[in-house]
């Protein structure tokens, strides 16, 4: 038996993509599962040809989740999508997913049972499906002008962020690599982490434990 598992070009900075990866990986190996990793943009999925086929489908964008879906169910393909929520329903499509509403809820009530009034969002982008998820929660509690859009380097982002970094109390990255990135480049500027500036990651990565505040 093969597994076919198809991933959105660039989908290596979306959060949890190599755990995902490394997950499949090794649970095919222990069920003896071959498994054929396929890297494409959205312009070449009319290419694939997989029939009758189970494939994992590993996206960060609506629009290549959904013209994929669209694609290989006309292949007779049972399609799971993996990361982020389909957003088209069927008997032969499945989703695992996050339930990113109640990650930034979860979030929110951590902070605010810290003490925290006015709390920033960080580094997400509106190309990714799950940002969007998030976003959509944030925008409940919080103004637009607590929002900063990756648009550019994460440089710079952190850049902008940190410009403005007294107008708020904490803030939820939307990764932990931009979490520590942060931190550090706030540190060099002389602020207290956590006393000035409470700075929170999504992900539980290992290496945001092993960081300097953790």
């Amino acid at each position: 038996m093969k597994i076919y598992v198809i991933i959105q070009s660039n989908s290596s900075h979306s959060i949890g993509f190599s755990d995902i990866v490394r997950g499949i990986t090794s649970e095919a190996k222990k069920e003896h599962i071959k498994t054929e990793f396929l890297n494409v943009s959205i312009e070449e999925i009319p290419q694939i040809s997989y029939k009758n086929e189970i494939v994992l489908l590993l996206g960060f964008s609506e629009a290549f989740v959904t013209s994929s879906i669209i694609h290989l169910s006309s292949l007779n393909n049972t399609v799971i999508v993996l990361h982020n929520r389909s957003p088209i329903s069927g008997g032969k499509i499945n989703t695992v997913s996050i339930d990113r509403e109640q990650v930034m809820l979860k979030c929110i009530s951590y902070l605010q049972m810290c003490g925290k009034k006015n709390t920033a969002f960080m580094g997400y982008n509106k190309v990714s499906m799950s940002a969007l998820h998030y976003e959509s929660v944030f925008r409940k509690y919080f103004p637009p002008e607590n929002l900063f859009e990756n648009y550019d380097s994460v440089d710079r982002l952190c850049q902008r962020f940190l410009a403005e970094y007294e107008k708020f109390d904490s803030v939820i990255c939307f990764t932990d690599k931009f979490a520590i990135l942060l931190i550090n480049k706030a540190m060099e500027m002389g602020i207290k982490i956590p006393d000035e500036l409470f700075v929170m990651g999504i992900g539980g990565t290992k290496i945001s434990a092993l960081t300097t505040p953790s």
